[in-house]
C-alpha cells in the first residue's frame, strides 16, 4: 500500500547506474503515448469514423477508467516479481494493444474491437505506470531524482506531442497526398506507433539497468486472491455506480424537458427527451439482471448490484492497510471541502480538453471549424503542447516564489479565462493560423492552473500518515473527475451545439474557483503521524 513511503538509508541507493537519461527518458517518453492515444487521438479516430460526439466522449472516457482506479493495482506488482519485469513485460503487450486497435480499423465492428483494444492497452499502461514510477525512486537517490524531474516531465510532454501532432499529421498527409481511406490511414499510423513504442522497448530490455532494490518479494500465500477480490468488489461498484447514476441523470433530464420545454441561453430540450426504446433500456439496465430485448442479450441491474458490490467491497477493505488508507483520507479535516475542489476545479477545462479536437475536426455546417488531421496535429498538437509546457514551468515558477496561498487564485483564472477563446471562435470561426493562438493560450494556463493543483494535491497528502497512499487517492478521485467530465462534456455539446457548450463551459468554472474561498492552505504541512 505504501511502498514509496518506505525510507531507504542513503548508502542502499544506488549510486552507479550510469547515467540515468538513457533509461528516464524513454520510459517517461513510453509512459505518456498510451494516454495520449487514449485519450487525445482516438476521438479524432473515431469522428473520421463518423461516431457521433456524445460517443466519442462516453466510451473514450470509460476504456480510460484504469488510470483513474490503478491506485488498486499497486500491491500486485509490489508482491509479485520486480518491477524491471512489470515494465518490460506490460509494455510488450501495449504493443500488442496498439496493433490490435490498428488491425480493428479494418473489421466490420471496429468502433467494439477497437474500445477493447484501447481499455486493454489502458489497463496494460495503467499497470505500467506503476512499476515504472517505483522503479524511477528505487533507482536514483533523492538528489538525483530531484535533478531528473525536468528531464521526467519533458520526455512525457514529448511523448503526448508524438502522439498528438506527428502521429495525427501523418494520417492527414496519408489521407491528403496519398488518398488512402480513413482505415487504411489510421491502421498505418498506429502501426508507425507501435513500431516505435516497440523499439523503445527493445531499447530498454538491453540498456534498463537491476537496481539491487528491486527484488522480487517472498510469496505472501492468498494474499494475490485477496487483493484481486479487492479491485475487482472496488472497480465492480465504481462501474454500477456509474451506469446508476447515468440512467438516473436521463431519467431527471426527460422530466425536466417535459416540464420546462427550454431553459434560458441553452434554449429547446429536446434533446433530452428519451424515446420509449431508450426508457426500457434504462429500466433495463438499473433493475434487470439479463435481457433478451429484441434477440440480444444485455446485462442490467446496475442498482441492484450497486448496494451488493459496495457493501462487499466494504468487508473485503475492512481492516487492512488500504482501508486504513482510505479512512484516514476522508477523515480529514474539511474533507468535504478537498473532495469538492478535486471535484470541480478542473472540470470545465477537462470537458473543453474532450470537445476542442472534435470541434476543431467537425464541418462548418455543424458549428465546427472544418480543419484537415494535418492542420489539427500541428495547430492543437504542436503548439498545444509547447504552451502546456511554457504554463507548467511558468506556474511552478509562480507558486515558488508567492506561495500557494497568494498564488491560487491568478493561477485558477488564469486556467478558465483562456476558454472564452474558444467560445470566440465557436461564434466567429476565425481564419484557421488563428487557432494556433487560441490552442497556446489555452493549454498555457491550462499547465499553469494545473501546476497550483497538483502542489495542494501533495499538501493534502502530507496533511496525515499514508502520505502515498494518500496522494494516489486523490490523484486517482481527479482522473476519475476527467473522465466523469469527458462523458458530460458530450452530452451538452450534442444536446446545445458548441456555442451554447462552450457558454455552459465558462459557467462550470464558477463552482472550482469558489472552492478556493474554503479548501485548507497552509504553507507548511503538519508533519505526518
Amino acid at each position: 500500500v505504501e511502498p514509496t513511503s518506505v525510507q531507504y538509508p542513503r548508502e542502499e541507493l544506488p549510486e552507479n547506474l550510469g547515467n540515468p537519461w538513457w533509461f528516464v527518458t524513454p520510459l517517461y517518453f513510453m509512459q505518456a503515448v498510451p494516454a495520449a492515444l487514449v485519450n487525445d487521438v482516438a476521438p479524432l479516430i473515431y469522428k473520421e469514423f463518423g461516431v457521433d460526439n456524445a460517443s466519442i466522449t462516453r466510451w473514450t472516457s470509460l476504456v480510460a477508467l484504469p488510470w483513474a482506479v490503478k491506485m488498486f493495482f499497486g500491491p500486485f506488482v509490489e508482491l509479485n516479481s520486480t518491477r524491471r519485469k512489470w515494465i518490460l513485460a506490460t509494455q510488450a503487450l501495449i504493443v500488442l494493444g496498439i496493433l490490435g486497435v490498428a488491425f480493428a480499423m479494418q473489421m466490420p465492428h471496429f468502433a467494439a474491437f477497437s474500445l477493447a483494444f484501447l481499455g486493454i492497452t489502458a489497463l496494460f499502461s495503467a499497470t505500467c505506470d506503476i512499476a515504472t514510477d517505483g522503479f524511477y525512486l528505487m533507482s536514483l537517490s533523492r538528489e538525483r531524482q530531484a535533478a531528473f524531474a525536468g528531464v521526467l516531465t519533458t520526455a512525457s510532454r514529448l511523448g503526448r506531442l508524438f502522439c498528438t501532432s506527428i502521429l495525427v499529421m501523418l494520417a492527414g498527409f496519408l489521407e491528403k497526398e496519398r488518398h488512402f481511406s480513413p482505415a487504411a490511414g489510421w491502421m498505418s499510423v498506429l502501426c508507425v506507433c507501435a513500431v516505435v513504442y516497440g523499439s523503445g522497448r527493445m531499447m530498454l530490455g538491453l540498456s534498463l539497468p537491476k537496481p539491487k532494490l528491486d527484488i522480487a518479494p517472498p510469496p505472501v500465500p492468498g494474499e494475490n486472491f485477496k487483493n484481486l477480490a479487492r479491485t475487482l468488489a472496488i472497480v465492480g461498484t465504481a462501474f454500477a455506480a456509474y451506469f446508476t447514476l447515468q440512467s438516473l441523470l436521463r431519467f431527471t433530464a426527460n422530466e425536466i424537458a417535459h416540464s420546462v420545454g427550454s431553459l434560458p441561453l441553452l434554449g429547446d430540450l429536446k434533446g433530452w427527451v428519451l424515446t420509449p426504446d431508450a426508457m426500457a433500456a434504462d429500466v433495463r439496465q438499473l433493475f434487470v439482471f439479463v435481457s433478451r430485448p429484441g434477440g440480444s442479450w444485455q446485462l442490467g441491474g446496475a442498482a441492484i448490484f450497486l448496494p451488493v458490490l459496495g457493501w462487499l467491497s466494504y468487508k473485503l477493505m475492512h481492516r487492512t492497510p488500504t482501508g486504513e488508507a482510505f479512512a484516514s483520507f476522508f477523515g480529514q479535516s474539511k474533507i468535504g471541502y478537498v473532495l469538492a475542489f478535486i471535484l470541480f476545479y478542473r472540470m470545465s477545462e477537462a470537458m473543453v480538453g474532450k470537445i476542442a479536437p472534435l470541434f476543431l475536426k467537425d464541418d462548418r455546417i455543424k458549428g465546427g471549424m472544418q480543419m484537415t488531421l494535418e492542420q489539427i496535429g500541428f495547430y492543437n498538437g504542436t503548439l498545444g503542447v509547447l504552451g502546456i509546457m511554457a504554463g507548467g514551468i511558468l506556474g511552478g515558477l509562480i507558486v515558488s516564489k508567492l506561495g500557494l496561498r497568494r498564488a491560487f487564485w491568478p493561477l485558477a483564472l488564469a486556467m478558465h479565462l483562456p476558454n472564452l477563446l474558444y467560445l470566440w471562435a465557436a461564434i466567429t470561426h476565425p481564419p484557421i493560423p488563428t487557432i494556433g493562438l487560441v490552442a497556446f493560450v489555452d493549454q498555457m494556463g491550462y499547465g499553469i492552473g494545473f501546476a497550483a493543483y497538483m502542489v495542494y494535491l501533495m499538501y493534502v497528502a502530507q496533511r496525515a500518515s499514508f502520505r502515498t497512499s494518500h496522494y494516489a487517492i486523490a490523484t486517482g478521485l481527479g482522473v476519475l473527475t476527467i473522465q466523469t467530465s469527458g462523458i458530460l462534456s458530450g452530452i451538452i455539446q450534442t444536446n446545445f451545439g458548441y456555442v451554447n457548450f462552450f457558454i455552459a463551459v465558462m459557467f462550470l468554472a464558477i463552482p472550482g474557483i469558489l472552492t478556493l474561498l474554503f479548501i485548507p492552505i497552509e504553507e507548511r504541512p503538519a508533519p505526518a503521524a
